[in-house]
């Protein structure tokens, strides 16, 4: 027997966790965990920050759980709250970490074992970044790729470009910045158009 099928549907659990009844938070928590977790696991990218996503989802549905009534497709909203915690964490990690370009090669190298959606959107991540190392000025840009996707030292740099390091150091972070600005202005439709794909497969 299908233990999924003892759990009531979304309206019965809802009005529940409206009245402050936990055991309906537990069962809706037991529906949804996989799907929510998939979801943040995508692009969060480690387990331990896409299990805590999910945790944090499922509370802040119980914390507001007073504005449930006027939900009117909950499933919509449980991704639409994923989507918006989703996003609010790739831009803190945006904004503490440079875009690590060495996973990037390392998820390239795997990508036979993504899904097709996933491949999809590491393609359109991946266009993503190619797009803002484009708007770079050229010289930036040439000492970017240098750097990042050829792997040559600060020193093997200047010696072929003829610059002191110091000015290599300014263009990379300079360019960084631009890439990681960039991307927190554009990730959120790749994550929109992910779930809207997530939540048809349901």
């Amino acid at each position: 027997m299908n233990p999924e099928l003892s759990i009531p549907g979304d309206e019965v659990l809802v009005l529940d966790i409206i009245n402050g009844k936990e055991a309906a938070l537990a069962l809706l928590i037991k529906k949804y965990w996989k799907d929510i977790y998939y979801v943040s696991l995508t692009y969060l990218n480690r387990a331990e920050h896409a299990e805590e996503a999910t945790q944090d989802v499922f509370t802040k549905i119980w914390l507001m759980r007073d504005r449930l009534s006027d939900v009117t497709n909950f499933k919509n909203y449980l991704f639409t709250v994923t989507r918006n915690h989703v996003i609010s964490e790739l831009r803190k990690s945006l904004n503490k970490e440079p875009v690590d370009f060495d996973l990037l090669r390392a998820e390239q190298s795997s990508n036979n074992d993504q899904s097709p959606e996933q491949k999809l959107e590491y393609k359109e991540y991946r266009e993503l970044i190619e797009k803002a190392i484009s708007l770079l000025p050229e010289k930036r840009r040439m000492i970017f790729r240098l750097s990042r996707f050829e792997g040559l030292s600060y020193s093997e740099i200047g010696e072929q470009l003829n610059i002191k390091s110091s000015t290599i150091n300014d263009h990379i972070t300079q360019a960084n910045n631009f890439i990681k600005t960039y991307l927190r202005a554009n990730l959120p439709g790749i994550i929109i158009s992910w779930v809207v794909i997530a939540g048809n497969m349901l």
